[in-house]
């Protein structure tokens, strides 16, 4: 996959494209069949997907922004399995000024060569949200390319969308995500050094620090797998303050079950699978260490009920 980056109007193409347009944060069920539908129709075309790093929102109200279900490796790593064959990263700043005509006429027509463009029925771009779908529709003919609108997929209960996806996210409710999502929500970090009281107490965890702009699960125990390199390893992460420590800090930190070594310094990705119980404070040490026992108990009881040993690799970390 051909990843552009910079001002789009020095982007180069080898082939006419076809093209779909969007933040697509968290590369969704509803993304996916919006690329799917792209590469799948694409015929001669190259299918090419144009994204934003950073979301829109963080340049023009960062008050506003909402925390992220991907950054923009995740996104490109998404695409590539999806069989996208060019990813455009835009960065707002550099088209903020553009009309939606102009965006049309120097971005797809000249820049990309789009001869078919793919779009979601609530897409807006352009100066001010100038373009819809149906501005495209009808400049699309003169500029040389077909305009398909799809419908927004649903879950049964709505439509999916990355919203819904923070929100179970915000509520600890992995599961419901993972099924929006058509895959476990995967958060990125750095191990770091942390207090070290895990090991102390026969549990020791790898502490993750994530990107400020990251979505993070609610305060809770999860069963997930923990992915190093190549490698997948069944893991119990907690996510909160450690309040039998009186901690004040909130942090993410993952038990692997099968793995000793030292992970300090190394990138790690979870891939959750479920929600195990609410953080909770403990009278003491003992009590704290017997409810450990009991998670990674009830997590290896999920993870054999899952009847899965491994993960697909979406991406290596």
């Amino acid at each position: 996959m051909i990843v552009l980056r910079g001002h789009p109007y020095e982007w180069e193409v080898s082939a006419p494209t076809a093209v779909t347009i969007g933040v697509f944060d968290g590369v969704h069920r509803g993304h996916r069949q919006v690329i799917a539908n792209l590469v799948a129709d694409s015929g001669d075309l190259d299918p090419a997907v144009l994204t934003f790093d950073p979301h829109p929102l963080a340049i023009l109200a960062p008050d506003r922004a909402p925390k992220m279900l991907t950054d923009i490796d995740q996104r490109l790593g998404q695409f590539q399995v999806l069989g996208v064959k060019v990813a455009g990263v835009l960065s707002f700043p550099d088209i903020r000024e553009l009309t939606a005509d102009v965006f049309c006429q120097r971005v797809l027509a000249d820049v990309l060569a789009a001869r078919r463009v793919v779009i979601g029925a609530d897409f807006r771009f352009g100066r001010d949200r100038g373009g819809d779908a149906d501005f495209l529709v009808n400049v699309g003919p003169d500029l040389g390319f077909d305009v398909d609108v799809l419908d927004m997929v649903g879950a049964g209960d709505g439509v999916i969308s990355s919203t819904r996806i923070r929100a179970a996210l915000g509520s600890g409710q992995v599961e419901q995500a993972a099924r929006m999502l058509a895959r476990p929500y995967e958060l990125k970090g750095t191990v770091v050094v942390g207090d070290r009281r895990g090991g102390q107490i026969g549990f020791p965890t790898a502490n993750l620090a994530i990107a400020p702009e990251i979505q993070v699960p609610a305060d809770g125990v999860y069963a997930a797998w923990a992915v190093i390199g190549e490698e997948v390893h069944r893991s119990v992460v907690n996510i909160g303050v450690r309040p039998t420590f009186a901690g004040k800090e909130r942090r993410v930190e993952a038990h692997l079950l099968d793995w000793t070594g030292d992970v300090y310094g190394h990138p790690m990705a979870l891939r959750f699978l479920s929600r195990i119980r609410d953080e909770m404070k403990f009278d003491g040490v003992a009590a704290l260490v017997d409810q450990i026992s009991a998670d990674v108990e009830a997590a290896s009881q999920i993870f054999e009920a899952a009847k899965v040993s491994s993960v697909p690799h979406d991406t290596q970390v």
